[in-house]
C-alpha cells in the first residue's frame, strides 16, 4: 500500500508535533515542512527533515497529497484555500478560523475542488467528550446552552474532585461535570487526587442546560 505523502506547513510547537508523529506512522510519509521563519526551516533540516523554501514550492510539488496546516490561526484560511485549489487535501489545526463565515468559505472551496478538508479536533476522542456526546445524543439533558471543556496537563492542581459524572443543581440550571484521568481511570478510583507534574492529563467538561 502506497503511503500518503504529507507536508507540514508551520514548524512551530504543533507543527513539530505533527511532523514527529507523521514520521512514526506506517501509512504516511513526511515529505518535508515549510515555515516562513529561517530558523524554523533550519531546525527542521537539523532534525533530518526537508525544508521547502516557499509555500509556492509546496503547492508545486505534485507528490504532496496532504497538507497539515499548523500556522497561526489568522493564516489558516488563506493557506487552506490555496492548498485546496492546488489539488491538495488539507488538515487544519484548531481553531480552524477566526469566524464561521471564513470556515464556510473554506468548506465551499473543498466541495468545489473535491478535496478533503478537515480539522485536527483530536479531543473529540477523549472520554469526557464522548460521554457528553452520548448523553446529548440520547436527549437526556434537554436543551444545551453551553459546553465548557478544559484540559489540565502535568502542571494542574486538581485535588479530590469526583471521578464519576456528578450533577449539581444551580437554581434553574444544571451543571454536569465529567472528570476523567488516564492515571486514575480504574473502576475503584473515586477521586483524582493531587495531580503531580509527572502525572498524565485530566479532562474536565461542564455542560449547562435549562
Amino acid at each position: 500500500m502506497d503511503k500518503i505523502k504529507v507536508v507540514v506547513v508551520g514548524y512551530g510547537g504543533m507543527g513539530g508535533y505533527h511532523a514527529d508523529k507523521i514520521r512514526k506512522m506506517d501509512k504516511f510519509e513526511l515529505l518535508g515542512i515549510y515555515d516562513i521563519k529561517d530558523e524554523r526551516r533550519k531546525a527542521a533540516e537539523e532534525n533530518g527533515i526537508r525544508a521547502y523554501n516557499s509555500f509556492e514550492e509546496v503547492l508545486a510539488d505534485d507528490s504532496a497529497e496532504l497538507i497539515t496546516c499548523a500556522t497561526y490561526n489568522d493564516c489558516h484560511k488563506e493557506i487552506v484555500i490555496r492548498a485546496l485549489e492546488a489539488g491538495k487535501n488539507v488538515i487544519s489545526e484548531k481553531p480552524v478560523t477566526l469566524c464561521s463565515e471564513d470556515l464556510e468559505e473554506m468548506i465551499a472551496v473543498a466541495e468545489k475542488t473535491g478535496r478533503l478538508f478537515t480539522v485536527h479536533q483530536n479531543r473529540r476522542w477523549d472520554n469526557d467528550y464522548r460521554t457528553i456526546k452520548n448523553i446529548y445524543d440520547k436527549n437526556e439533558l434537554g436543551k444545551v446552552h453551553q459546553i465548557d471543556s478544559r484540559v489540565y496537563g502535568s502542571q494542574s492542581s486538581i485535588i479530590a474532585v469526583p471521578f464519576s459524572p456528578v450533577i449539581y443543581q444551580r437554581g434553574a440550571s444544571i451543571k454536569l461535570f465529567v472528570y476523567t484521568s488516564t492515571r486514575h481511570s480504574g473502576p475503584s478510583s473515586n477521586f483524582i487526587t493531587a495531580l503531580k507534574p509527572s502525572s498524565t492529563s485530566s479532562f474536565v467538561t461542564c455542560v449547562t442546560v435549562a
